[in-house]
């Protein structure tokens, strides 16, 4: 049987749609099971804390009452059926619910593909992959606590192709990986010169931790897709311009 890969989104739509060009340009070979949590990150920490953490990640699924779909859509997998799980959620810091306790804890939680699965945030949320005016802008694009709020239209100001999922070319997935693994290494660890080839992917525990100390000392989330970071993590090096 062909290894089964589980991607777990938060929401029903737009991630969706993006990972479906995303697959359609480097992952069309793989067996890849999609469904929606139809909730966010503070849900799903909520819906962990409730079972103490001992359920896996599979029956959490399964059992959302928000998709209640997922239970047919799922109902053909056990755990040992899945190889891997990816979760792709968004930081939502102005969600009332929000602490930097409760998002450090969900990534250290599901560090690990082949275990519990592996989560990917979204900075500040999934519009961020849509969130490039320029390449040079780019690399200093933040946005204030204020700004989350409103951040679904404000991400429209970003280049035409990125607005409709369905165009984006592979050439800008390229663009987009190393702008945003460039872009996590800088607010790690402030490398701004480094080129990409001496750069290894921070750990998604400590993005997720510089990013909400940004918010609590300066007000601020630092722009970064989940996608991105994600294809990096799959191929590393095969994404390096010229390679």
């Amino acid at each position: 049987m062909q290894s089964v890969i589980l991607c777990v989104f938060e929401g029903e739509k737009r991630e969706h749609q993006y990972f479906n060009n995303l697959q359609k340009h480097f992952l069309d070979g793989s067996n890849i099971v999609k469904c929606s949590f139809g909730n966010d990150i503070y849900e799903l920490y909520k819906a962990l804390a409730k079972e103490e953490y001992a359920v896996d990640t599979l029956e959490v699924i399964k059992e959302s009452k928000d998709v209640p779909k997922n239970k047919e859509l799922l109902a053909g997998y056990e755990v040992d059926d899945i190889n891997q799980i990816y979760l792709f959620f968004d930081m939502d810091c102005h969600d009332g619910q929000y602490s930097e306790q409760k998002l450090t804890d969900m990534v250290d939680y599901f560090s690990d593909e082949t275990d519990m699965g592996k989560l990917f945030i979204s900075y500040p949320m999934i519009e961020a992959i849509r969130d490039l005016e320029s390449i040079d802008e780019f690399m200093d694009k933040v946005v204030t606590l204020q700004e989350c709020a409103n951040y679904k239209q404000l991400s429209a100001r970003g280049v035409k192709e990125l607005s409709d999922p369905r165009k984006v070319s592979k050439s800008m997935w390229f663009t987009l990986v190393e702008l945003n693994v460039k872009k996590a290494c800088r607010v790690v660890s402030d490398l701004l010169e480094n080129d990409l080839e001496q750069l290894a992917l921070p750990e998604q525990l400590d993005i997720a931790v510089s990013q909400c100390q940004a918010l609590e000392q300066r007000n601020i989330v630092f722009v970064l897709s989940a996608f991105p970071i994600f294809l990096f993590h799959q191929y590393g090096q095969d994404f390096i311009p010229g390679n």
